[in-house]
């Protein structure tokens, strides 16, 4: 097995791909739960670069396919983050001239080589994180992001967002993967800047 794959903790395997027309359908319907955690601000960030640059409102799908997910409240976060972690690492990581992309518009290269979110876009995705956990709704997150320069690298950090996820939330999480080792558990779960 590959050093660099992620395993999923629900399957004990390599995160598996999911559709692209099945992320951007729930996507379009997520309520803001994607600035909750680290792959779904950047399925959020690649969705804006994509659609920016087709002059589209959408990417694979119409907004007439678009979906909420049907479970309880108290479990849609949880299933939005695995919906957009395995887009991310089962699907994303895997394609290098879209992560090359990405990471050249809004990341700044590291002397090891990783890359981070340049800090501009980091404190708006913090401000967004912020206002999703104050119980406002995406748009306002949104908006609370575009309030930031996304390319400038030069500005001082915000202080970081609280956990992201909530305490029943994290319980869920914690069941879901307590027969993973710890190890992957932290890699995959953690709430990094880095990107790929």
């Amino acid at each position: 097995m590959d050093d660099h794959q992620i395993i999923d903790f629900t399957t004990g395997l390599p995160y598996e791909g999911i559709d692209d027309r099945l992320v951007e359908a729930v996507y379009l319907k997520d309520p803001g739960f994607f600035f909750l955690s680290h792959p779904g601000s950047v399925y959020h960030l690649w969705h804006v670069l994509v659609t920016t640059r087709l002059k589209r409102s959408t990417i694979h799908v119409p907004i007439g396919l678009a979906f909420e997910i049907s479970c309880p409240s108290s479990k849609k976060a949880i299933t939005h983050h695995y919906i957009y972690s395995r887009w991310f690492f089962g699907v994303f990581r895997h394609r290098t001239p879209e992560m090359h992309e990405f990471s050249c518009t809004f990341c700044t290269e590291l002397p090891d080589g990783r890359y981070r979110f340049k800090r501009g876009l980091l404190n708006g995705l913090i401000e967004a994180r912020m206002t999703i956990l104050n119980g406002l709704d995406r748009c306002t997150a949104e908006y609370a992001l575009l309030n930031h320069d996304w390319y400038s690298d030069d500005v001082p950090l915000l202080p970081p967002a609280p956990a992201a996820r909530s305490t029943a939330v994290d319980n869920m999480w914690d069941e879901l993967k307590s027969s993973s080792d710890r190890k992957n558990r932290e890699s995959v779960h953690e709430s990094s800047v880095i990107v790929g």
